[in-house]
């Protein structure tokens, strides 16, 4: 859903809502960000330490 919805609509996620696939959580958090050409986005491991 969040892929069909980029550059559309942001999708919020109820705070009772557990996700835990990192993916859809990391899709979740960029979402508001600008990607510039120098944008990295954050590497699925390192969100799995933090």
């Amino acid at each position: 859903m969040l892929d069909r919805l980029r550059g559309l609509a942001l999708v919020w996620l109820s705070t009772t809502v557990e996700v835990k696939d990192m993916s859809v959580l990391r899709k979740s958090w960029e979402q508001t960000y600008l990607k510039e050409d120098a944008y990295l986005s954050c590497s699925i491991t390192y969100l799995k330490k933090l």
